[in-house]
C-alpha cells in the first residue's frame, strides 16, 4: 500500500468516563498528498449503543463547518450536489444491515489540503456482577462472510479493502468520574498496555498504536446495589441494580430448560487457539448442566453439523461421554461465517413442551447479514434465549449483542488470551439463577400524563442480580416544573420490588447526556421491532426518523451532512477529476491466519512482531492494573519504591529485547520463545490453582461426582500445593467410609474436593462455582440423612482442612 494513497494520517479519541456512560470525541485527519482532488471514504466501527449527536469538519485554513443531520437520501443528494457545484462536502453515514459500522465520505479534498473531522457521541455502559464496568472503543471491522457469494466481502457496500498493517494509528485517553455512584477501585486493560493517573486520567502507554484490536478498559467500582435517577428536561434515566433476593435467589427453584450450544468453527476461529479456548468452554457447559435436561452441540461455518441427529437429547451419562468426545476433537475447519442456516434449523425445531430452550453462542467474526439474522432471532424469542460471547480482536459488537437482546439473553466480549471457559462458567451460573422476568413498571408523576413521555426499552429484557437495567421516559416536551411523583418495578406476580421517588427534583437545564442516550434507545426499539431494517414498516420507519430528527442524534435513516462552499477561483474549479480513495482496514491482531484474498501490501516482519508482542505481554503484566486509592502519592497508586522497581523491570526489559522495524533480531525472538516456556514452567500460585481446577473439572462424571478420583489423588496429586494434615484428612475418611454404611469414596472424595476448592481456590471461584453447585445439590439428595448429614460431614471434614 503506498503512503500516498491513504489520506486518513492518524485517529485522536478522548473519553469522558461517568457511573452509567462515555461522553466520546473522535478526532480523524486526513490529508490529499495527491496531484488531484479525492474523495475519501473511510468505514470505521463505533460501539452499537452509541448516540452520535455532533459531526464537524475543520480545515487546515482555521474555518469550522458543523454537520447538519438530515433524512439519509436529502443528505445523501446535499452531499453529490455539492459536488457537482464544485464545492467540498463531508457526509456521515450509519450502515443499515449493521448498527456498529458507519462510513464517512470526505468530497473533493484538494491537493496538498488536510481536515481534521471531529465525532461526538455518548454510550451506555454496562454493569456486570454489580461492581464491573466495561468501556470499549472498537477499532477494527473483522472481514465479513457474505452467504451469497461464499467469500469474504468488503462492509458497507465499499470495496474498502484488508491490509495487514495498515500506515494511520491510534492515539487514546480518558477521564473517568470518581461520585457515589462510581467510586473506583481498579483500571486495568486486558487489550493494551495504559498508564493511570491518581487523578483517574487514562491513556495508551505506547505511542504509534495500530488498530488491530478494540480498546478495552475494565473499571472495577465498591458494589452498586441502589437504584438511581438522573433527571434532565427532556428525559428521565433510572438506574436499577436488583440483588440476589430480590430476583428469588436462595431458593430451590427447578427450570426445564434445553441448553444448545453453538460454535463457530470457521477458519478464523484458529487464530490465538480460540477454538481450543472454546474447548475448554464446553467443558465447563457440559458439566454445569442439571441431570435430566437436554442439549446438544452444534458446528457452524460455511455449513453446519450437530452432534446428536435430534435438536436434543436427554443429559445422562452415555450422551455426556459422546460429548466429550466429540468436544475433543472439535477444529475450525468449516470455512466461512454463515449463521443463518443453522439458526433456522433450531427455529423450525420447537421446544419440547414445558421446556425453555437457552443458547450459548461463540463467534469471532462479522456476517454480512447482520440484519437478516436478528429478524430470525426475533421470531423465536417467545421460547428461545441468545447468551452471546464475542471473542478475539474485533467481534461485531452489533452481532452479538443484536442476538441477545433479540431474545431476551446477554451478550459478553471476551478480550484475546482470556480463558473462555470463565466467562461461560459466569453466564451458566446466571441461566440456572433466577431473574426478574416479564417485569412490569408503573409511573405516578404529578406533573406529567401518560402521553406526556414514551418509555425505552418498550419490553424489558430479564434482569439479573447485580446486573444494571437503565430505563428512560423520553419527554415529548422539556420539563419546566419540578418533578414529584414515584416510579415502581413490579414483579410478574404483580408484587412491588422497588420503588424510587421524586420530590422537587430540578430537571438539569444543561446536561443531554441522558437526553441523548433514552433517544437512542427509543431508536434501537423499532430498528429491533421487525425483521429486516430494510423491511421495518413505512410508519416504523418514519418514527426513526422523526425521534433522530427532533434530538439530532444519527439513525440508519438519516445522516451527517456538511457543505464548504467554495468561492471565486477555488469554486470554478471542477471536481470532475475527482478520485476515489478508500481507506484500507486492518485485520484484527487474531486475523493473520484469513484467507489469501485479503490484500496484503505491506510484508510484516515475522520476529519483530514476536518481540513486540513479548514487549507488549511484559510491559502489559507491569503496567495495565491501577489500584485507586485515596491515600496513593505516587501516579500509578503504587509506592515509590514500587515504581522504581516496576521501571527497572521495564529498563531490563527494554535491553534484553526491544522492538525494532529496522533491524530483525532472531536472538530476541528465541529469548521470547525460552522465557514463554520458562513462564509456564513456573507460573504464580493463582495459575497453578486455574489449572488444577480445569483438571477437576474434566474428571467430573456427568452427576456432578468424581468417581475416578482417590483419596491418594486429592492428598498427593490434584492437592499437593495445599498445606493440609494428609494423615488426618485420610484417617477421617477411612474411619467415616467403615463406621457408616451410607457413606461411600466417591461421595467422601467429592464432598473433600468441594470443600477444598471452596477454602484455597477462593480466587478461581466463578470457574469452579457451577460444577461446585451440580455436587453440592447430588449429595443433598443422594446422602442417608439428607442435608442435616450433608452439614455433619461438612463439619468434620473442615476441621482436618
Amino acid at each position: 500500500m503506498q503512503h500516498q494513497y491513504v489520506p486518513l494520517k492518524s485517529i485522536q479519541v478522548s473519553g469522558h468516563i461517568q457511573s452509567f456512560a462515555a461522553d466520546v470525541i473522535i478526532k480523524q485527519t486526513f490529508k490529499n498528498e495527491e496531484q488531484n482532488p479525492i474523495e475519501a471514504v473511510y468505514c470505521f466501527p463505533i460501539e452499537e449503543s452509541a448516540s452520535i449527536y455532533s459531526f464537524k469538519a475543520r480545515l487546515d485554513d482555521g474555518r469550522e463547518i458543523v454537520a447538519e443531520l438530515k433524512e439519509k437520501k436529502e443528505a445523501q443528494r446535499s452531499y453529490v450536489q455539492a459536488l457537482r457545484q464544485g464545492h467540498g462536502a463531508f457526509l456521515l453515514e450509519q450502515n443499515e444491515k449493521s448498527n456498529d459500522v458507519f462510513t464517512i465520505s470526505i468530497g473533493a479534498l484538494q491537493p496538498n489540503a488536510a481536515c481534521e473531522i471531529e465525532i461526538s457521541y455518548v454510550q451506555e455502559l454496562e454493569l456486570f456482577n454489580g461492581d464491573q464496568i466495561q468501556f470499549v472503543i472498537p477499532t477494527t471491522i473483522a472481514p465479513r462472510y457474505s452467504s451469497d457469494s461464499g467469500g469474504i466481502s468488503s462492509p458497507a457496500g465499499t470495496t474498502s479493502r484488508y491490509v495487514q498493517r495498515a500506515p494511520y494509528t491510534i492515539e487514546f485517553n480518558c477521564k473517568i468520574d470518581q461520585n457515589e455512584q462510581n467510586r473506583v477501585k481498579q483500571v486495568s486493560s486486558p487489550s493494551h498496555p495504559i498508564s493511570v493517573s491518581t487523578a483517574l486520567e487514562v491513556k495508551l502507554s505506547q505511542t504509534n498504536v495500530h488498530l488491530d484490536r478494540d480498546i478495552i478498559l475494565q473499571i472495577q467500582i465498591e458494589k452498586q446495589t441502589s437504584t438511581f435517577a438522573f433527571v434532565e428536561q427532556q428525559a428521565v434515566m433510572i438506574s436499577f441494580v436488583p440483588t440476589v433476593e430480590l430476583c428469588g435467589g436462595g431458593g430451590d427453584n427447578v427450570v426445564n430448560n434445553e441448553y444448545l450450544f453453538i460454535i463457530d468453527c470457521s477458519g478464523s476461529m484458529d487464530g490465538e487457539n480460540k477454538i481450543g479456548l472454546a474447548r475448554e468452554a464446553m467443558i465447563v457447559f457440559l458439566k454445569s448442566l442439571p441431570v435430566g435436561s437436554h442439549f446438544n452441540i452444534i458446528r457452524f461455518g460455511s455449513t453446519y453439523e450437530k452432534l446428536f441427529g435430534d435438536l436434543s437429547v436427554e443429559y445422562n451419562e452415555h450422551n455426556a461421554k459422546k460429548a466429550s468426545k466429540y468436544i475433543e476433537k472439535m477444529k475450525a475447519d468449516l470455512g466461512g461465517t454463515e449463521l443463518y442456516v443453522p439458526l433456522q434449523y433450531v427455529y423450525d425445531q420447537k421446544p419440547q413442551s414445558n421446556y425453555s430452550r437457552q443458547i450459548f453462542l461463540l463467534t469471532d467474526g462479522e456476517i454480512e447479514n447482520v440484519s437478516e439474522v436478528l429478524g430470525l432471532c426475533r421470531k423465536m424469542s417467545l421460547t428461545t434465549r441468545i447468551f452471546s460471547f464475542g471473542l478475539g480482536s474485533a467481534p461485531s459488537r452489533s452481532l452479538v449483542k443484536g442476538l441477545a437482546k433479540a431474545t431476551n439473553g446477554s451478550a459478553l466480549f471476551i478480550p484475546p488470551k482470556t480463558h473462555v471457559d470463565l466467562a461461560v462458567a459466569k453466564r451458566m451460573e446466571k441461566v440456572l439463577e433466577p431473574c426478574l422476568v416479564n417485569t412490569k413498571i408503573k409511573c405516578h408523576l404529578d406533573s406529567l400524563k401518560e402521553n406526556d413521555f414514551q418509555i425505552s426499552p418498550k419490553q424489558l429484557p430479564p434482569i439479573y442480580a447485580n446486573d444494571r437495567l437503565n430505563l428512560f421516559l423520553l419527554m415529548k416536551q422539556p420539563m419546566t416544573k419540578p418533578l414529584n411523583g414515584a416510579f415502581e418495578f413490579y414483579s410478574d406476580k404483580d408484587a412491588l420490588i422497588e420503588r424510587i421517588t421524586f420530590t422537587n427534583v430540578q430537571p438539569s437545564p444543561d446536561s443531554m447526556t441522558v437526553t441523548r442516550l433514552a433517544a437512542k434507545s427509543y431508536i434501537n426499539d423499532y430498528n429491533h421491532s421487525n425483521g429486516e431494517l430494510k423491511s421495518l414498516q413505512k410508519d416504523n420507519t418514519q418514527i426513526v426518523i422523526d425521534i433522530s430528527l427532533k434530538y439530532s442524534v444519527l439513525s440508519p435513516f438519516t445522516g451527517f451532512v456538511a457543505v464548504e462552499h467554495r468561492t471565486g477561483a477555488t469554486a470554478a474549479e471542477d471536481n470532475s477529476n475527482m478520485v476515489l480513495r478508500e481507506v484500507p482496514i486492518e485485520i484484527s491482531a487474531d486475523g493473520g491466519d484469513q484467507d489469501a484474498d485479503f490484500n496484503e501490501d505491506e510484508e510484516c516482519e515475522d520476529d519483530d512482531e514476536e518481540c513486540l508482542e513479548d514487549y507488549e505481554n511484559k510491559r502489559f503484566e507491569l503496567q495495565c492494573s491501577f489500584k485507586a486509592s485515596m491515600q496513593a502519592t505516587c501516579c500509578d497508586g503504587s509506592s515509590e519504591e514500587e515504581e522504581k522497581e516496576e521501571a527497572e523491570a521495564e529498563r531490563m526489559l527494554k535491553n534484553e529485547c526491544s522492538y525494532s522495524p529496522a533491524k530483525r533480531d532472531n536472538k530476541c525472538s528465541m529469548k521470547r520463545r525460552q522465557r514463554s516456556r520458562t513462564r509456564s514452567r513456573s507460573r504464580s500460585p493463582v495459575s497453578s490453582h486455574a489449572i488444577t481446577v480445569r483438571q477437576l473439572i474434566q474428571l467430573q462424571d456427568f452427576s456432578g461426582l468424581w468417581s475416578s478420583v482417590t483419596i491418594e489423588d486429592i492428598t498427593k496429586r490434584y492437592f499437593v500445593q495445599i498445606v493440609m494434615d494428609r494423615t488426618k484428612l485420610e484417617q477421617l475418611m477411612t474411619d467415616t467410609m467403615s463406621k457408616d454404611n451410607g457413606i461411600d469414596q466417591t461421595h467422601l472424595t467429592s464432598l473433600v474436593i468441594v470443600l477444598i476448592l471452596k477454602k484455597y481456590f477462593q480466587l478461581d471461584e466463578q470457574l469452579w462455582k457451577p460444577i461446585v453447585k451440580k455436587t453440592e445439590k447430588y449429595l443433598k439428595k443422594h446422602l442417608a440423612g439428607g442435608n442435616e448429614k450433608y452439614e455433619q460431614l461438612v463439619e468434620e471434614v473442615n476441621k482436618v482442612l
